[in-house]
């Protein structure tokens, strides 16, 4: 699970990044709501492109 700020969180990522996985599937626990997958899609996933 990722769980943080989403500064926390973009280090986790970077971390599984590091031991050579080029994918991630995410579960937002707030569905159906889309406020969750919206924040990190503009906020975390910019870090990453």
């Amino acid at each position: 699970m990722l769980i943080g700020t989403l500064a926390e969180i973009a280090t986790q990522i970077e971390e599984i990044r590091e031991l050579g996985f080029g994918k991630l599937q995410l579960m937002s626990l707030d569905f159906p709501e889309t406020d969750g997958m919206e924040l990190f899609a503009d906020e975390v996933m910019p870090q990453f492109d």
